[in-house]
């Protein structure tokens, strides 16, 4: 596993499983860690694409779990700024496309341009942007650990439709027809409208962007 890969997807995942405060919170990860790379392996699967797929899986059992115990809410999570109002993206030189993708789905993404490092987080902070960079080393910035800036760390190399999915969140649906809008280790839902609008577009080619999870 690339340095970048392991910095990136261990970040995600401790963020993620810290949801629903397990015990042994680095066992955990290096559980879920060592899981990608035996699928990998075992399935000569990329292993990007693997981490990416225990990820989304793992976000969907967090998700379940936080809607069966009524934990939707951690106290000030630095993404809570964003409940009023959809948040806007800036997407460094290398998610060029990401960006693209989310300006189609009608959020607010704007392009880094030569920004690069402490610049781009700063330039973030400044605009209370959030900031999508595949640059893994600034996940452990005093700007990152303190929350003045929330960042999506999103891998090169997947196809658009997964590094969306990598950014924006799952919808989930309660017994009934109600639909619950969960903010999710800082991923984010616009409203159904803006999803199915999407998803008639075809901007999702083969991910459900509408879609629940039961």
């Amino acid at each position: 596993m690339t340095r970048r890969l392991e910095i990136g997807f261990r970040h995600r995942f401790r963020d993620l499983l810290a949801l629903v405060r397990p015990r042994r919170l680095d066992f955990g990860v290096d559980l879920l860690l060592s899981r990608a790379q035996e699928r990998s392996v075992r399935e000569g699967t990329p292993l990007a694409r693997a981490l990416v797929d225990l990820y989304l899986f793992t976000r969907m059992r967090v998700a379940r779990r936080l809607v069966v115990t009524g934990a939707c809410s951690l106290g000030a999570a630095p993404w809570d700024r964003f409940k009023a109002d959809p948040p806007d993206f800036l997407c460094d030189g290398s998610l060029a496309g990401l960006a693209r993708w989310l300006r189609a789905a009608g959020y607010d993404a704007r392009d880094a341009g030569s920004l690069r490092g402490d610049a781009l987080l700063h330039d973030a902070a400044r605009r209370r942007l959030v900031l999508a960079t595949s640059v893994a080393d600034l996940l452990d910035r005093r700007l990152v650990r303190d929350g003045s800036v929330v960042v999506q760390w999103v891998p090169t190399g997947l196809q658009p439709t997964e590094q969306l999915a990598l950014v924006l969140d799952h919808r989930l649906r309660g017994d009934g027809d109600d639909v619950r809008l969960i903010d999710l280790h800082g991923v984010f839902l616009r409203c159904d409208e803006d999803f199915s609008a999407a998803a008639a577009r075809g901007l999702a080619n083969g991910f459900d962007v509408g879609g629940s999870v039961r």
